[in-house]
């Protein structure tokens, strides 16, 4: 599928990004490059002392220039563009490869930084936190192997399938180290031994979300702002073509923001901020939620983010080959490259993929589980505008229930097939479908044959 009309995707009307609203793709991409340097130094098995020697006739360069480099560390009194003219000369001789390789690197290392880019603008700088009383900060989608002992052992317990025969081993090994690490007689070299193997088997996962060079890069790009609102919103519509990864999100959204009261389902009155409003007015503010802050459904997100982009990843290195690979170095500034992804052609080339995805056979059913979910979650907020008493003011934090709802007021026919009891046949019913043989024996309650005679069948 292209998604590009004549091969060219013209970038104008770009908007502008006020100071302090960017993605740091210049700091991100420094280190890439600086890795670059680094394993091509490592690859002639010298020093940094002995590769300026080497080389002080060709450029001149001292270990701590090559060191800052290497770290991609800009230094504005000494090295302000990071990379001059004559070092990229250089570097791209001794190493023979082109310019644009040098910087960028080959295919593979493109559609590395591409993802990490497309992460970002997903991420959209949300400030999320899984517990209401930690300090509000932006979120890394990448599980970091190098966190803390603490952070590693407890994403890692939640990381594997305690019901899986396959994994439950692993469950319990991350689970015994995280509730005793803090014991004065733990044996750190089991925990640094166990460490190490739980590593590998979350690595072989995926090495691209369970890695600590992603991790750092992904950390690099970060600044906490929230510009990327709408590109956020489609990417998210996007993935919901994945249904494993829709039913889990959208079940666990419904059970936190809406509970059951008197046969209804209604909006929890406790909260000032729900999934539907977001998703219709395109906030991009669902992402830390998305990602279930690295937890439970974490794996989850990972298989839609990775089914998403592989599917669309020629569009997109195309687009990058437009407009980034093949600018200089000097003008990829931050302040080009959001205004490159805050762009409407940009954003115009993500609506077209987030259409397309509904009509693709295999990403259908994921779509239309969404599609009537979000219809079962207008109806409840109707329904909580309509039920509240008069007098309260959202959010409170009185009694749920008869305190904050008048059951009297539901104009409902009970004897009536009406659009919630469709609604939650067609959800029940794509469960089934989308699941197969696995719900072979799983009986789903539907509310059609009661008002139909309709014969169910095996």
């Amino acid at each position: 599928m292209s998604l590009v009309k004549n091969g060219i995707i013209f970038i104008k009307n770009l908007p502008t990004v006020r100071k302090g609203e960017k993605m740091n793709f210049e700091k991100m991409n420094d280190r890439i490059i600086g890795m670059r340097i680094k394993r091509f130094r490592e690859s002639l098995e010298l020093t940094q002392e002995k590769f300026c020697d080497e080389y002080e006739t060709k450029i001149s360069i001292d270990k701590y220039r090559l060191s800052a480099l290497e770290n991609g560390k800009r230094d504005k009194r000494k090295n302000p563009h990071f990379l001059t003219e004559n070092f990229i000369e250089f570097f791209t001789q001794e190493m023979n490869i082109g310019v644009s390789d040098f910087l960028f690197g080959n295919r593979n290392e493109r559609m590395f930084l591409i993802k990490l880019v497309v992460l970002n603008i997903f991420m959209n700088g949300s400030i999320q936190t899984p517990d209401t009383r930690d300090i509000p900060k932006e979120q890394n989608p990448i599980f970091d192997l190098d966190a803390s002992d603490s952070d590693f052992f407890r994403l890692a317990y939640l990381n594997f399938d305690s019901l899986d025969d396959y994994e439950k081993e692993y469950h319990k090994i991350a689970y015994s180290v995280y509730f005793n690490i803090d014991a004065p007689d733990f044996d750190k070299d089991i925990r640094d031994m166990k460490r190490k193997v739980l590593s590998e088997k979350l690595k072989s996962y995926d090495p691209f979300f369970f890695n600590s060079d992603s991790a750092k890069f992904y950390e690099s790009l970060m600044d906490g702002s929230k510009q990327f609102i709408e590109q956020s919103s489609l990417i998210l519509r996007a993935l919901f073509g994945n249904f494993q990864f829709a039913s889990d999100f959208l079940t666990r959204t419904d059970n936190t923001e809406n509970y059951v009261f008197g046969g209804l389902e209604l909006r929890d009155t406790n909260r000032t901020e729900f999934f539907l409003d977001d998703y219709l007015e395109k906030k991009g503010n669902l992402s830390a939620m998305v990602i279930d802050w690295k937890e439970v459904s974490y794996r989850k997100f990972i298989i839609a983010f990775n089914e998403f982009f592989s599917k669309y990843s020629n569009d997109f290195y195309y687009f990058f080959e437009e407009h980034v690979f093949n600018e200089p170095i000097k003008k990829l500034k931050n302040s080009y490259m959001n205004n490159l992804f805050r762009s409407r052609e940009f954003t115009e080339f993500l609506m077209d993929i987030e259409f397309l995805d509904q009509f693709e056979e295999e990403r259908m059913t994921g779509h239309n589980f969404t599609h009537a979910a979000i219809q079962k979650f207008t109806l409840i907020k109707r329904n909580s505008e309509k039920l509240l008493k008069k007098g309260i003011e959202l959010p409170t934090y009185r009694k749920i229930g008869d305190d904050v709802y008048d059951l009297s007021l539901d104009s409902t026919n009970p004897n009536e097939y009406n659009l919630s009891k469709y609604l939650y046949d067609f959800e029940n019913m794509t469960v089934l479908y989308a699941n197969g043989d696995k719900y072979k024996d799983f009986s789903a309650g539907l509310h059609l044959p009661s008002y139909f005679d309709i014969e169910i069948i095996k």
